[in-house]
């Protein structure tokens, strides 16, 4: 036949490997006879390979297409499950009522259903939950979960309920590994801590040993001194020695922030709080003798924080001169009333409110610090300048006659 001709062609070479391509095709593609029948010629040899390099092809990308629809869709069930489950743990992890309980599952059980595997639904961290939840019961979670323990905070002692409210649900949960750091010494820590579970130390290095100096346990706050006046820890932070861990709630600078813009009194309470917090914890222990000249840093960290408070309230008195520059009587009457500054008090150049609203020619605004707010009219600037002075220099002729008035 066919088969015997090519083998005692002249060009036997060539014509064994075309009939071993011939084979090994027909081998691939498991399909060599074509209606019963060899090819019996060269151009049906090439058809015929051609024909079965289709049809492995074809075959390849259909099985190949469903074989990824299969594995998507358990892919996609795997996905879900590990999600619902990762949910069912942290409801069952949190003191949480049952009717709660069973908002929480119906809720991503139904975007489950609804969304599949579409949802962006979390990865492995269970703190994701509370994220993907509608805004309501975020409130309710904060509440069962969080709000006590924000409560019993010493530095918030002497914030409003709605604040306090607020800032529970802003805070997200962080776990700490068995003697894992937090933080270490020198370093600028942009978050403040609360103790959750657990316990936590702060230790010092001397001559390559660690010494713990306090301990923090569930209520404590970490961090509070380069959240709040952005100075570097003086100590290091991590997990009590030889314990399973610790859980704590971590609020970010950025939402506290933005907090703050809602209740901006509150924040002028916390620092207080801490300030005051630390001033004690300094007289005790000199009172103790606990510190002496060569071993003060709380010392160190008492000055830094007054001098972090006096820049802070040295940005807010530049606040209240531009205001009264710009004559915007209610934005100066709001900062003045918000951070507790006193009319008389100036900014860098020694320049007091009425200073610039008399430069400025601003009539109501002197008016209203002068005759309300007993502003000094006789106060001078850093160059021996009053608000008269100021007054005629610009020829505010309004404003020079109300001050000469009194």
């Amino acid at each position: 036949g066919f088969t015997h001709d090519i083998i005692s062609a002249p060009d036997a070479c060539l014509c064994q490997y075309s009939l071993s391509l011939y084979w090994v095709t027909t081998t691939l593609s498991s399909s060599g006879l074509i209606a019963g029948m060899t090819p019996s010629s060269w151009s049906e040899v090439g058809f015929t390979c051609f024909a079965m390099l289709v049809s492995l092809t074809l075959y390849s990308y259909v099985l190949g297409e469903l074989s990824n629809v299969v594995m998507k869709g358990d892919e996609a069930l795997v996905h879900q499950r590990s999600q619902l489950s990762l949910v069912q743990s942290f409801v069952k992890g949190r003191e949480l009522p049952q009717e709660l309980r069973e908002e929480i599952l119906g809720q991503f059980e139904n975007s489950v259903k609804t969304r599949g595997q579409q949802t962006g639904l979390l990865d492995e961290s269970a703190a994701e939950v509370v994220e993907r939840l509608p805004h309501s019961l975020q409130v309710d979670v904060a509440r069962c979960v969080s709000r006590g323990l924000v409560a019993k905070v010493q530095i918030m002692e002497y914030c409003k309920n709605s604040f306090l409210d607020a800032l529970s649900v802003l805070l997200k949960e962080k776990t700490m590994t068995r003697d894992g750091y937090l933080f270490r010494a020198n370093e600028i820590c942009d978050n403040l801590y609360i103790v959750w579970k657990g316990a936590l130390e702060f230790v010092v290095e001397e001559d390559g040993d660690m010494y713990v100096t306090k301990t923090m346990e569930p209520g404590g706050v970490i961090g509070e001194l380069s959240f709040f006046f952005g100075m570097k820890q003086t100590e290091s932070a991590r997990s009590k020695l030889n314990s399973p861990g610790a859980s704590l709630f971590v609020l970010h600078h950025k939402d506290f922030k933005e907090l703050v813009r809602l209740y901006p009194a509150e924040e002028q309470v916390i620092v207080r709080q801490v300030l005051a917090l630390h001033k004690d914890r300094t007289a005790m222990m000199q009172e103790h003798e606990f510190l002496d000249s060569g071993d003060n840093y709380l010392m160190e960290v008492q000055r830094s924080m007054e001098a972090a408070e006096k820049k802070k309230r040295q940005q807010h008195v530049v606040d209240m001169v531009t205001a009264a520059a710009d004559g915007d009587l209610p934005k100066l009457k709001g900062v003045m009333r918000e951070h507790g500054l006193t009319v008389d008090e100036a900014d860098y150049h020694g320049r007091t409110a009425l200073h610039l609203a008399a430069a400025n020619g601003h009539v109501n605004v002197v008016s209203w610090l002068v005759g309300t707010m007993r502003a000094d009219v006789n106060v001078v600037d850093i160059n021996g300048t009053s608000p008269l002075m100021e007054a005629v220099h610009f020829k505010q002729n309004d404003v020079a006659k109300y001050l000469r008035s009194r």
